[in-house]
């Protein structure tokens, strides 16, 4: 039982892997697609600047809240309440995308529960198990190349991103 319980945090960090991973997929296909179809005229690196004039009004849709959202691309960019640029693009998500996203987090969520479940019967062995479990499945599947961009802007746990 307690290479199960081992194997079952294991599997946990791989679905969290699994998520950021498709999070990825999704941008880097966008990215794709926008290249292909709007050229340089519409995308620095086929991502849509901050308050981007270039693209025609006609495929523009106002957000009052958080600045605009581009009817065509899913694209949206964010203002603060000033009119200053946070220097984010956000991608907005197909609803088959969404789907696969909110099915990835169901089962993650599930197992996660069933983690703290098996912690709550508060077996030294189990908790052991559990934390060799948390260190070998990070070891395996949180080994991700880590870019040059800004430290502060990783996300540390998946909750609260």
């Amino acid at each position: 039982s307690c290479i199960g319980v081992i194997l079952l945090v294991m599997s946990l960090e791989f679905l969290r892997r699994v998520g950021r991973e498709y999070e990825r997929y999704i941008l880097a296909e966008r990215t794709r697609n926008m290249r292909r179809l709007g050229g340089s005229s519409a995308s620095n690196n086929g991502l849509v600047e901050e308050g981007a004039e270039s693209m025609a009004s006609t495929d523009r849709q106002a957000d009052g809240k958080t600045g605009l959202m581009t009817r065509n691309s899913g694209f949206k960019t964010t203002t603060t309440a000033a009119g200053e640029s946070k220097g984010r693009v956000m991608i907005r998500p197909t609803l088959l995308q969404q789907l696969i996203r909110a099915g990835l987090h169901m089962i993650t969520f599930a197992v996660a529960y069933f983690v703290m479940l098996l912690a709550m019967y508060y077996n030294g062995y189990f908790i052991i198990c559990i934390l060799i479990g948390a260190f070998i499945g990070a070891f395996i599947f949180s080994w991700e190349t880590v870019g040059a961009g800004n430290i502060e802007e990783r996300e540390v746990t998946g909750c609260c991103g």
